[in-house]
């Protein structure tokens, strides 16, 4: 009598429930099961057997056999190379091996055939655009993001968002401030730094503050701005506990020599400024001399600033001279 073969769905629902455990050895074995059933018995559409592939391939990566992995990637795109699965495994493993620009080219492709219109498939979108942009980055070319451009606005919404939450700064300042590679008329990059219909409401500013001070570069600070002009909160710009957000800026055009986003606040809430403290009870010109007292070295250089206390305009000057010879003028005027 023959003997009974099981079904290559039963053996791959035991494969899927092994992998939901972590045990990653025995779903790679019970795939490879079930894809020897698929493909001796029949009776697996090309979706089926792509999936049973796809998943093996998944199982592989995870034991870190990641050259297999990638074969049976390829295996999955070869068969059904409308589905984005294999696409997603395949540029997944590629990166591992070291390989951005051909992990790039196969995210590429598999993005195009994502549906973002489907609500099941937005996030896969996202996540495939996200692979896209750290990619493009990494190897500094944008040639494949231009061609995704013109997906929905809330697709590039949860895209700075999840930027923004891997405090992939760099990679946001390019994507909200441009590169000078798209044309003017692209959907969200251009030579202006203008943003497309998106919302960035999400976006914390706090770690991006955090990093502006680490940086002298002051494209962070104008990106803090035009996040800030798009929606972002105000009150999440701080640095430490107890601080407003005149004062972190205050502490960000110290170490940048860079006023801008001091300015914006300043400009956009001249009566908030007044008498502003901290929980220290420090208004910013006391905030300004603590900071140079505890790091002389830091220097305004030639930038007049003018704080608003109370109704006194008081205009503070530090120059660029050497340290013993450093000089703060205030000049009052007010009733």
């Amino acid at each position: 009598m023959a003997g009974f073969l099981p079904s290559w769905k039963n053996v791959k629902e035991i494969g899927n429930q092994v992998l939901g455990h972590g045990d990653y050895q025995q779903a790679t074995d019970h795939y490879s099961h079930a894809i020897f059933l698929a493909e001796v018995c029949g009776g697996a559409s090309i979706w089926e057997l792509s999936a049973l592939y796809s998943n093996r391939s998944h199982s592989f990566a995870k034991l870190g056999f990641i050259e297999q992995a990638l074969q049976d990637a390829f295996h999955c795109i070869e068969i059904n190379r409308n589905w984005f699965k294999g696409y997603w495994r395949a540029g997944q493993a590629l990166k591992l091996l070291h390989k951005p620009q051909e992990a790039l080219q196969v995210f590429s492709d598999g993005c195009a055939l994502v549906n973002e219109d489907d609500g099941k498939n937005f996030h896969t979108k996202v996540d495939f655009i996200v692979e896209i942009v750290s990619l493009s980055h990494e190897i500094g070319s944008w040639m494949h993001l231009a061609t995704h451009v013109r997906a929905r606005d809330n697709v590039w919404s949860q895209l700075l968002f999840c930027m923004a939450k891997k405090k992939k700064w760099e990679t946001l300042l390019i994507l909200l401030m441009g590169t000078g590679v798209f044309r003017k008329e692209s959907v969200m990059f251009n030579y202006q730094g203008k943003f497309p219909k998106i919302s960035t409401q999400k976006i914390c500013l706090t770690n991006l503050i955090k990093y502006c001070a680490s940086q002298a570069d002051p494209s962070f600070v104008h990106l803090a701005i035009n996040l800030l002009q798009h929606g972002s909160k105000e009150t999440d710009i701080t640095l430490e506990t107890g601080d407003t957000p005149f004062h972190a800026a205050l502490t960000i055009a110290v170490r940048t020599s860079n006023t801008d986003l001091l300015w914006h606040l300043v400009n956009s809430n001249p009566d908030r400024v007044k008498g502003v403290q901290d929980a220290r009870g420090d208004t910013l010109l006391h905030k300004l001399a603590k900071t140079l007292a505890r790091e002389p070295s830091l220097l305004f250089g030639d930038v007049t600033s003018e704080l608003m206390e109370k109704k006194a305009k008081v205009s503070l000057r530090l120059y660029s001279q050497p340290r013993s010879q450093q000089r703060v003028e205030l000049g009052y005027s007010g009733k």
